[in-house]
Formats: structure tokens, C-alpha cells, sequence
């Protein structure tokens, strides 16, 4: 019985961790993506982008490229290069935090990846006011 329990409550954690829109282990905002997974985080200047497989393992940067779009309205946004940070990050400096949303993508062998992500920074930030 205390076997039982044990595993229904380990199975309960891991599927907790593995939320589909929950949170990365760089505690941002975690989306999934076909077979991936894309953490944003960052609030100020930069923002760091992380790519994981369905199980939050991390994914070697090396040959995958990507972007960054920023939505402003529905006439105006801002592209921006993802570039490589350290082994498994990518980072992009973030024009003025008045964007809706952004959406980083990565061309992984041909296949684009890519997710929504409000921008919470400014979410955050009017619920302070």
C-alpha cells in the first residue's frame, strides 16, 4: 500500500514539473512546442530563451539558429536575432518593454519551432500600479 501511494505521488510531482505552460527551470515561463519545449526569461535589456525536449532535458545550441519576434500592435513589431549563450541558451536584447507579446522560433534542422509569449514584464508591472 505505502509502495502504491508512493508512486501515484512521485507520478503526480513529475507530471506537475512537466506542466505544459507551467514554468522552466530558469523559473520562466515555460511553452510547449511540438516535440519541444521554450523557456523565456527576462524582464530588463535582455531576454534569455532556453530550448528543452518534452522531458525538460536541455538541447545543445550549437547548429540551431532562431529569432525573435516582438509584437507591438497590430500594425507594428520588431524582429530580433537569437544569439547563442553558453552551451544550451540563446539571449536577445529586448527593445522597449512596450511589446503584447513576443515569439521566439528556432530552425532546428528544418523544422521551425516556435511559441507565444505574452509579455508578462509589463502584466506584472501594471499590477503594481
Amino acid at each position: 500500500m505505502k509502495t502504491t501511494i508512493l508512486i501515484f505521488v512521485l507520478f503526480l510531482f513529475n507530471s506537475v514539473l512537466n506542466a505544459q505552460d507551467g514554468y522552466g527551470p530558469h523559473r520562466g515561463r515555460l511553452k510547449k512546442s511540438g516535440n519541444y519545449q521554450i523557456e523565456l526569461v527576462g524582464c530588463a535589456n535582455y531576454l534569455e530563451v532556453y530550448l528543452f525536449d518534452t522531458d525538460t532535458q536541455v538541447i545543445d545550441n550549437s547548429s540551431i539558429i532562431g529569432n525573435i519576434i516582438f509584437i507591438y500592435d497590430s500594425k507594428s513589431s520588431l524582429s530580433k536575432p537569437l544569439v547563442h549563450y553558453g552551451l544550451d541558451g540563446f539571449t536577445a536584447q529586448m527593445p522597449t518593454n512596450t511589446f503584447l507579446y513576443c515569439k521566439p522560433s528556432f530552425n532546428i534542422n528544418g523544422i521551425i519551432i516556435t511559441a507565444k509569449f505574452e509579455n508578462e514584464c509589463q502584466i506584472n508591472a501594471s499590477k503594481t500600479n
